[in-house]
């Protein structure tokens, strides 16, 4: 998966479309949001520019 694709699966908390070597995940990960799956935000906007919840332009990530 490239990075646009996996810092989705991180921001919207859904199961990959691939697994690590390419292959078919297994039913019913690939996009499905797990039930238990709960967003803990960081109180740094680093972490947060990483799975793209903030911009890299963003002016607290800069200063961080």
């Amino acid at each position: 998966m490239n990075w646009e694709e996996l810092s989705k699966c991180h921001r919207d908390l859904t199961g990959p479309i691939k697994e690590s070597l390419g292959d078919v995940p297994r039913k019913g990960v690939a996009g499905i949001k797990f039930p238990g799956a709960v967003p803990i935000k960081s109180a740094y906007s680093l972490p947060q520019a990483l799975v793209g919840n903030k911009k890299w332009t963003d002016p607290e990530v800069i200063s961080e």
